[in-house]
C-alpha cells in the first residue's frame, strides 16, 4: 500500500474541515433550539396547570390573570432567558371550569433565538424568517371558578 504525501492528506483535511466544523454547528443549533422548545412547552404547562388550580385560564387573583403570571415567570426563570414580550400566549379553552368545561387549555408561540449560523434556518427550510415555535398544553380544572 503507498503512503499518501503530507500534501495529500493535508488537502483532504482542506476539504473535510468546513463540512465538519458546520455538522458541529449545527447540532449545537439544534440542541439550542430543542431546548427553547421544551422550555416554551415547560411555560404552558405551568401556565394551565395554574389556571386549572384558580378556577379557569382567565381567573383573575390579585388583579392579575393568573395563568398569564405563570406563564410569564416561568420565560424569564428560563435558562435561554426567553422574553415573554417576543410570546403570544393565549387560553384557548378553560377560561372559566364549569362542569360542561373541565379542562384548561392554553397555547403559546415564541420567535426562537437568532441562530449562532448564519442562514442556517433558511437551509433547513424554514425560508420565512418571522418562524416561530408553538407549544399547547392542558390541564384539569381542580376547582370551580370564584
Amino acid at each position: 500500500m503507498r503512503r499518501k504525501s503530507r500534501a495529500s492528506v493535508m488537502v483532504e483535511f482542506a476539504l473535510i474541515l468546513p463540512l465538519f466544523v458546520f455538522l458541529a454547528l449545527f447540532a449545537v443549533e439544534a440542541g439550542r433550539l430543542m431546548l427553547v422548545r421544551a422550555e416554551l412547552q415547560d411555560a404552558t404547562q405551568q401556565a394551565a396547570r395554574a389556571g386549572a388550580q384558580v378556577g379557569g385560564g382567565a381567573v383573575r387573583v390579585s388583579g392579575e390573570v393568573w395563568s398569564v403570571r405563570a406563564f410569564n415567570s416561568a420565560l424569564e426563570n428560563s435558562s435561554m432567558n426567553l422574553d415573554p414580550a417576543t410570546s403570544t400566549f393565549v387560553v384557548v379553552a378553560g377560561s372559566r371550569c364549569s362542569t360542561s368545561d373541565r379542562f384548561v387549555t392554553v397555547r403559546a408561540t415564541t420567535t426562537p433565538p437568532p441562530s449562532i449560523l448564519p442562514g442556517l434556518y433558511t437551509l433547513i427550510g424554514a425560508a420565512n424568517p418571522n418562524w416561530s415555535l408553538n407549544a399547547t398544553s392542558t390541564a384539569l380544572c381542580e376547582v370551580s371558578p370564584p
